[in-house]
């Protein structure tokens, strides 16, 4: 019994390829077509027999051995061009080769037909596919009520396993699988095979389904399909997901190094997640849980390579002077060395922006080589980004803390905290409270993370804190923190890191060697003072950097002489000065004195000035000050008046008149009590008609009874008097052991005055009405 072709096949057919499309003989599709080669054999097929060789596409590009002659029964051309084809099947037939490819391929086919087989074994095998069939089509409503007659009336069987082969849900390679099996009994005995695993996977389906409908919410339809699928996979004794992923687990955790009481949590993590379905969010959240942990460097870590002789180049190879804080950090390494368990210190490390703070913690891990975990706390808000969500919450994750140890893969790197000093608040909570857990020695050997629920020792991190201020530094994390200050460069001291450092270093980022460019000192020193405002070195290495790169265009525009970069060339490298350092005054005047100011950029002179002019005792303050100044000044104010009748001064000068205190650079915001003896200096040369001598810069806090007290930022202060061509500095006598921290270089140019009472004060700064100079 063989199939017989519904009309006689040429000997040529022209080639239409289907991807992902199975067409048998006695079936019809629909199908669209857009290539050119495609709508021209169309044309052609449609002016002749209407017969053309269908064929399943191969990725290789080649034409199977197998497929079927199809007719064009309607074509309908749409709008865009398009061509919408009803094709019905003929018969099987095989190509022998390819006769030609333009303007379509054509080939040479001969119709297939199978060795004869046995009748009634056909006949049997039709029967039981045509019951498997039935029982498919019942079992589920996805097929049409008409199909089961259409079928019924089927005699053949050739015919009938076609029919079913369109109609049955089969995959593309079980379906080219019967398209090629030529012979009718081979043919039904496999189609026999796949019916009756499809009936199977349909009876289970919808015993599956009956199961889950009990329970089945609205809601929960997209669960329910998921949950259809890893039931028909597990009947079907098929490998699922979840078992993979179990396995993986399990592997890993044989291989991680864990302390038993974490391997113990995992073990049961682990159980756990194999009682839970693939699909379930809860799957997914226990997995990312459990991956963290093992992921985590439970004992992983660096082994200390300390040499103080290494560790000493390697310092002043990288930072140039700080002597004091190398000191500190090779007294570490030497502990360090005799003693391997000994705790790491907290360091802070304190000063303006661009001092080398940062860079420094990153000398200090090549010193130990070991390596750099890193995290920015400015502006941080939330304490959750130190000790993590719990896991309840919608993409919860660990604190940065456990992220960034995860990230360097040690559990002793040595691990920087950026801007300590800008830590916030708000309603999600204060991350300086998780801070003192972390930071501290006698809490972080049990740091609980709320994501991780599991305790991580951190004692073995080397913690490095920076900050501009100590100021904002909550008491608590203060208390707890070793401060070591990084000063402000003086100008020698910037001059000599940019010879050695900045120079060759933006020479060599920029491809410019030193045979073509140089830099003279006295230019280095004009950049400093004119075109930078800084403790450190950030502005000057910017102003470097476009020297470099204007030279770098010269040299590509032919220019390879090379160029010595004077203070007279800055102007066309750099254009106009961008900033006029503040200078000292030119003569002593009555009414003005020199103050001393601590800023993020180092140190800087302030002039306080005081007047007075017809009113009604009225105090005036002006130019942009602080609570704290304003105290400052009202005290200053009533020191000076409590006195000056004895002084000589009129005992009404007061009544009639108001004094209007103010301090220039409006625009910029001052506070602090550390003007209070240059106010008080000024009002005293307003009241007495003394002058103040304009070579003299003072700083200090007042007291109602006149005492001077200590104020912070002498050694900043102090370098800015010299860059203003100050020649002398009162100061509190408190703060004389600060005096050692200051350059020798501005010591021996700079008469540094201590002081205990305002009175020296006025007389170290005040010049009598009866003596002439200053």
């Amino acid at each position: 019994m063989t199939d017989r072709p519904l009309i006689p096949i040429p000997e040529e057919l022209p080639l239409l390829a289907l991807p992902e499309m199975v067409l048998f003989p006695y079936m019809r599709t629909t199908v669209e077509i857009r290539e050119q080669a495609e709508i021209a054999l169309t044309d052609a097929v449609l002016t002749g027999n209407r017969l053309l060789a269908v064929y399943p596409a191969e990725e290789s590009g080649e034409v199977p051995v197998r497929g079927t002659a199809a007719r064009i029964d309607r074509m309908h051309r749409q709008a865009d061009g398009a061509l919408r084809l009803t094709l019905s099947g003929v018969a099987r037939i095989n190509q022998s080769r390819l006769l030609r490819t333009k303007p379509f391929p054509v080939l040479s086919v001969k119709q297939a037909v199978g060795a004869p087989g046995h009748d009634l074994r056909i006949e049997a095998l039709r029967r039981a596919c045509f019951d498997a069939f039935r029982k498919i089509v019942e079992g589920s409503s996805s097929y049409g009520d008409g199909l089961l007659d259409v079928a019924g009336r089927v005699t053949t069987g050739g015919h009938l396993a076609d029919l079913i082969a369109a109609h049955v849900h089969l995959s593309f390679s079980q379906k080219r699988a019967l398209l090629e099996t030529e012979n009718v009994e081979e043919r039904l005995e496999l189609l026999r095979g796949i019916l009756d695993r499809e009936a199977k996977i349909v009876q289970i389906e919808e015993r599956i389904k009956g199961e889950v409908d009990r329970a089945l919410q609205e809601e929960e339809r997209e669960r329910f399909l998921r949950q259809q699928i890893e039931a028909i996979r597990r009947e079907l004794g098929e490998d699922d997901e979840r078992v993979t992923q179990i396995r993986e687990l399990n592997r890993r955790l044989a291989e991680t190094p864990l302390p038993p009481p974490v391997q113990n949590v995992c073990k049961e993590e682990i159980a756990r997640l194999g009682r839970i379905p693939v699909q379930s969010g809860e799957f997914s959240t226990s997995r990312n849980h459990i991956d963290w942990i093992l992921d985590l460097p439970w004992k992983e870590q660096s082994r200390d390579a300390i040499d103080l002789g290494r560790a000493r180049r390697i310092l002043d190879k990288h930072h140039y002077g700080l002597l004091k804080i190398k000191e500190r950090v090779l007294e570490f390494l030497a502990v360090r060395k005799l003693k391997s368990d000994s705790p790491s210190p907290l360091l802070c490390f304190v000063g303006p922006p661009g001092v080398g703070k940062t860079s420094l913690g990153l000398s200090i891990a090549v010193a130990l080589d070991r390596r750099v975990a890193h995290l920015s706390l400015g502006g941080m808000t939330d304490e959750g980004e130190i000790r993590g969500h719990r896991r309840t919450y919608a993409g919860a994750l660990p604190g940065r803390i456990l992220q960034e140890l995860r990230r360097v893969g040690v559990r002793n790197p040595v691990f920087m905290l950026d801007e300590i000093d800008k830590i916030g608040s708000d309603f999600r909570g204060d991350p300086s409270a998780p801070l003192l857990e972390v930071l501290d020695s006698d809490q972080n050997r049990n740091f609980s993370d709320h994501y991780l629920s599991l305790p991580f020792d951190l004692s073995d991190i080397f913690f490095i804190t920076t900050a501009n201020s100590v100021d904002n530094i909550p008491s608590g994390l203060l208390d707890r923190m070793e401060i070591i200050e990084f000063p402000g460069y003086t100008t020698s001291e910037k001059v000599a890191i940019a010879e050695k450092h900045l120079i060759p270093k933006q020479m060599n980022a920029h491809g410019v060697s030193s045979g073509t460019l140089a830099v003279r000192r006295r230019a280095i020193r004009r950049m400093i003072d004119e075109y930078t405002m800084e403790a450190g070195l950030r502005e000057l290495e910017r102003c470097i950097a476009a020297i470099c790169r204007k030279r770098a265009v010269a040299l590509l525009d032919g220019d390879q002489s090379r160029t010595v970069v004077d203070e007279k060339d800055l102007h066309h490298y750099l254009g106009i000065p961008v900033f006029h350092t503040e200078m000292r005054g030119s003569k002593p005047e009555v009414g003005i004195a020199t103050s001393l100011a601590f800023t993020p950029s180092g140190g800087r002179i302030l002039f306080i000035e005081a007047t007075l002019m017809p009113g009604r005792q009225m105090l005036q303050i002006t130019g942009h000050l602080g609570e704290v100044m304003r105290e400052s000044v009202e005290t200053s104010l009533s020191y000076v008046r409590s006195f000056m009748d004895e002084r000589g001064a009129p005992p009404d000068l007061l009544e009639n008149h108001d004094i209007h205190i103010h301090v220039p650079a409006g625009a910029i915001a001052k506070d602090g009590p550390s003007a209070g003896i240059a106010v008080a200096t000024a009002l005293y040369s307003l009241f007495s008609g003394w002058p103040v001598r304009h070579t003299v810069a003072m700083t200090g806090e007042i007291t109602l009874r006149g005492h001077v007290l200590p104020v912070g930022g002498v050694r900043s202060k102090v370098l800015g008097a010299f860059r203003a061509g100050i020649r002398q500095v009162v100061f509190p006598a408190r703060n004389l052991p600060e005096v050692e921290e200051i350059p020798e270089e501005v010591r021996s140019r700079v008469e540094l005055i201590p002081v205990e009472h305002v009175d020296e004060v006025f007389q170290a700064a005040c010049i009598p009405r009866r003596q002439k100079g200053g």
